[in-house]
Formats: C-alpha cells, sequence, structure tokens
C-alpha cells in the first residue's frame, strides 16, 4: 500500500480531495492551529496509548495540495483476528463541511476495513450544547446537536453522551475554570463559602506545595494506589504515569501537599499568644463594665478559641510523634498546554483528609496558571450524573466550589466494519 497517498473513494467529486496519510509533524502542525484541540488528541497523549498496545496512525485530507482535515487513528488487534479502530477525539476540520465530513468517513472507513477492522468509534472534540455551573442547558447558548444528524448521515450510530462513568473511549463530561482576565483576588471571592474556607483553613495549618522531581514520583505512585484501593477501583501502572512522564516532559508536573508539623506548632503558638493579648483586653474591660453583654460574648468566643488551639497543639504533638516533622497529604498530577492546565489524576492519604490538603494544591495549580496567562484551569472529568445521590456527586460538588461550567462532549460515534461485530458487542 502507498503509504503516501490513499484515494480509495471513486465516483464524482465536486472538488480536489485526496485522503493522505500524515506524519506526526503534519499533524501537529495542523492540530495546533486547529479550532477542535483538547488534551486527549494532543501528541504527547496519543503516544502514551502506544505503551498500551495501540497502534498510532496519522491520516488527513489535501484540497488543492492543501492540508485542510486532520485525525488522529489509533488501532488495536482484539480476538486476535481483527482491529479496532479508534478517532481519539478525532476529525480536526470544520465540522459544517458535510461534503469534507463524507470523504473523509468514507476513507477512513475502507482503510480499516482493508486492515481487518471489526468498527470504528470516533468521539469529536467539540461541545455539546453551553451548559452552566449546575449543568443546566444556557438559553441562547451554543447548541451543536445538529451535528449528531451530519454524522449519523454520514453512516455512523451515536451512542450518545451518557451521564456515568461508562466503558466508553473517553470522558464526555468535564468540570472548567475560566481563568482569561481573571486575578487571584476575583476568583478567591467567586468561590463558594466552603471553598473560601478550607483553602483558608490550609493557609492557617501551614499546608504547603510542592513539585515533586521525578525520582520522587513513588509518593504520587503509592499514595494513588492505596486511594484506589480505599475507593475500590484499579489503579494506574506505574508505568503508565512514567510513561506520561516521558511523553510529556517539562508539561507534565505532579505536584504534593505536604505539612511542615513545625511550622505548624509555630502558627499555633503565634495565634495563642495573640489570643493570650485579646483575653487580657477583653478582661480588662469587663473589671470597668462587668455586664457588658458584647465583652462577654467575645470572652466566650476567645476562651472556645483557645479551647480549639489547644486541641490543635495537641495534635500536632501526635503529629510529630507518629509521623516526624514532615508529612505527606495529597498529591496530584497535571499536563499543562498552551490552552489550559488540566487536572488529570489526584490521590489523598485517608488518615489526613480532615487538612484538606487537596485545597491547597488546587487553588496553588490555579495561581500559577494565572501567573503563566493560561485561560483554563480544566478539573476534568465528571460524570455528569447532577443527583445527590450519584457515586460521584462528592467530587462534583468539590469541583463546583471552585466556580466555573460544566462542559459536554458531542458523545460518541461508531460505524461496525464486519457482521461478526454484533456478536462480538454480544459477547463483550
Amino acid at each position: 500500500m502507498n503509504n503516501d497517498r490513499i484515494h480509495f473513494i471513486k465516483g464524482k467529486i465536486m472538488r480536489n480531495f485526496s485522503f493522505e496519510r500524515i506524519n506526526e509533524i503534519e499533524y501537529q502542525e495542523y492540530r495546533n492551529k486547529c479550532d477542535y484541540k483538547d488534551i486527549l488528541n494532543s501528541l504527547p497523549v496519543l503516544k502514551t496509548k502506544e505503551y498500551n498496545g495501540w497502534k498510532v496512525d496519522f491520516f488527513g485530507v489535501k484540497e488543492e495540495g492543501k492540508l485542510i482535515a486532520v485525525t488522529p487513528l489509533c488501532s488495536r488487534q482484539t480476538k486476535k483476528i481483527f482491529n479496532i479502530f479508534y478517532a481519539q477525539r478525532g476529525y480536526l476540520f470544520n465540522p459544517e463541511d458535510a461534503e469534507l465530513l463524507d470523504y473523509f468517513t468514507k476513507n477512513i472507513i475502507e482503510y480499516c476495513k482493508k486492515n481487518k477492522g471489526l468498527y470504528f468509534v470516533v468521539d469529536p472534540a467539540i461541545l455539546l450544547v453551553e451548559r452552566d455551573i449546575n449543568g443546566e442547558i444556557v438559553e441562547g447558548g451554543f447548541d451543536n446537536r445538529y451535528l449528531i444528524e451530519a454524522y449519523e448521515k454520514c453512516g455512523f450510530t451515536y451512542r450518545g453522551s451518557p451521564r456515568d462513568y461508562s466503558l466508553m473511549a473517553m470522558i464526555n463530561w468535564q468540570f472548567v475554570l475560566d481563568l482569561e482576565n481573571k486575578n487571584e483576588e476575583e476568583l478567591l471571592k467567586s468561590f463558594d463559602q466552603q471553598t473560601r474556607w478550607s483553602i483558608n483553613k490550609t493557609i492557617k495549618s501551614g499546608i504547603k506545595v510542592r513539585e515533586l522531581e521525578e525520582s520522587e514520583y513513588n509518593i504520587f505512585l503509592d499514595m494513588e494506589k492505596r486511594t484506589a484501593k480505599r475507593r475500590g477501583f484499579e489503579a494506574r501502572s506505574d508505568d503508565f504515569f512514567l510513561n506520561m512522564k516521558k511523553e510529556n516532559g517539562e508539561n507534565m508536573k505532579v505536584y504534593l501537599a505536604y505539612l511542615d508539623v513545625e511550622e505548624y506548632k509555630n502558627i499555633i503558638k503565634k495565634e495563642k499568644e495573640e489570643l493570650g493579648k485579646d483575653l487580657k483586653e477583653v478582661e480588662a474591660k469587663l473589671i470597668e463594665t462587668p455586664n457588658n453583654k458584647k465583652l462577654i460574648s467575645k470572652k466566650k468566643t476567645i476562651l472556645e478559641a483557645i479551647d480549639v488551639n489547644n486541641n490543635r497543639n495537641n495534635d500536632a504533638e501526635e503529629l510529630a510523634n507518629k509521623y516526624g516533622n514532615i508529612i505527606n497529604m495529597s498529591t496530584s498530577a497535571y499536563i499543562i498546554t498552551d490552552d489550559e492546565i488540566v487536572y488529570m489524576y489526584s490521590a489523598t492519604d485517608d488518615e489526613f483528609k480532615k487538612y484538606l490538603a487537596q485545597y491547597a494544591i488546587q487553588w496553588d495549580i490555579i495561581k500559577k496558571a494565572l501567573a503563566l496567562g493560561i485561560k483554563k484551569y480544566n478539573f476534568y472529568g465528571i460524570s455528569g450524573n447532577f443527583n445527590e445521590d450519584a457515586s460521584d456527586y462528592g467530587i462534583y460538588q468539590f469541583k463546583r466550589g471552585f466556580t466555573g461550567v460544566v462542559e459536554q462532549y458531542l458523545g460518541e460515534f461508531i460505524i461496525p466494519l464486519n457482521k461478526i461485530y454484533s456478536l462480538y458487542k454480544k459477547i463483550k
């Protein structure tokens, strides 16, 4: 087969199209200029699939010699005979060009069939409808539901955008925070009360955040495994994360939130000194006006704060005795692009959940994103189920506390390529 130029579809074509295999550089250059680039169709993320048994190719369409469309095409053997094909967040071109959509699809299908394809899946990096923070459709917002029919006309069956963590190829729902033209003060004020309180608590507790060196990734990997076991799901392998780092290089960061117990004790000590001064002042005033209700109430509040301070000091002593001076509490992995910073994975040591260290990481990285001029902070996947009894409702609530909006992708489309697909589907 000619690897440079592949043109299967015969018949009358009104425009001078050619379907071609392209190289990584051509793909990357076109993708970087396209409106539909997504973290999942970035070259480093696609390359990580090769470590998991996928083969990744790139195809494009040229018109009059100019590249006007590209897609990644990932393939993997199944049942030792067939190959499944997946255009991961694929079809990067103007989705309203019906003729191009039809031409591109027909040629890809023909290619897949010639290579023992069982089925072909595409999940475009296109948002379905505009949604607000609660996942409700925004009246008058963008609406791309008409594109479903366009894909169906090309032979696809629409598998939808389910409200759960299904066995579909990739996440269909995510939560994002717009950072454009924002500053730290504005953002902090926009967060809900619980989130602001949690961030302030981490500051008062002296929770610090630092980037892990690659040689320290075992801290993240071990915590990830413990978190997976606690939540009842299978953890990614160490190699998965190490390969992600290999392909993304400096664009992948892993951060650690930790507690310096000595500094924590110093914070508590200073707080106690301030409370002591406040108590003396109130008691002096009460000598002059012993029945002043406002002062009596203030004294009560100070005494309660002193009790809390004493408990925190005891807590700090116990921590130091049991764990030492430095305590690792939470970790998160991010991928940084020109347009967004994506919160990909996280893990928290369950024993230290009450310290809310994950809030310290989120706020620290949001501030870093602002400093870098990044326009979007992507909290990444949610199930799309916004009912309070949903299994991931707590995750959604955590992300929602930072404000932002829900995003829903167009969804997944499939074309069976072999008559045995129906049997395969039943068995699977």
